[in-house]
């Protein structure tokens, strides 16, 4: 076997650990994802539990804006229309009214879907701790 052939068969194997790597790399992300820890929502809330969901996935991406569709198949798991958005409005409004006594808000951004500031968020965790402390 020549020097070159070596060559072009460890360029090969090297490919292939490549490409494996990427597959394994793919599939940690995913079970990680799958392990992550559920997002405790402090029971002093009392929320019911589809809006408990919604609140999950506002609290988890803030301060991103979480679109209604991405809320409507997280929270209902369809495809979004008119009639969904609508629902998403009401147990969007029914979510505020259950937080706002402990100071927490969700920013409505037109057409685009809501979003929580860093300061809502940090008071949620505040209330996790002391609810996970007692």
């Amino acid at each position: 076997m020549t020097v070159i052939q070596k060559m072009r068969e460890q360029s090969f194997e090297i490919i292939s650990l490549k490409r494996q790597l990427e597959d394994l790399r793919a599939e940690n992300a995913f079970f990680r994802e799958q392990l992550r820890p559920s997002t405790v929502v402090p029971r002093c809330f009392q929320l019911q539990p589809r809006r408990k969901k919604l609140f999950r996935i506002i609290f988890e991406r803030s301060p991103s804006v979480v679109s209604f569709d991405a809320i409507i198949s997280s929270v209902w798991g369809i495809s979004s229309n008119p009639a969904d958005e609508h629902l998403v409005f009401v147990h969007h409004c029914l979510l505020r009214k259950n937080l706002r006594p402990f100071g927490v808000e969700i920013i409505t951004h037109r057409g685009e879907g809501f979003s929580m500031p860093l300061s809502s968020a940090q008071r949620v965790k505040e209330l996790q701790e002391r609810e996970l402390a007692s």
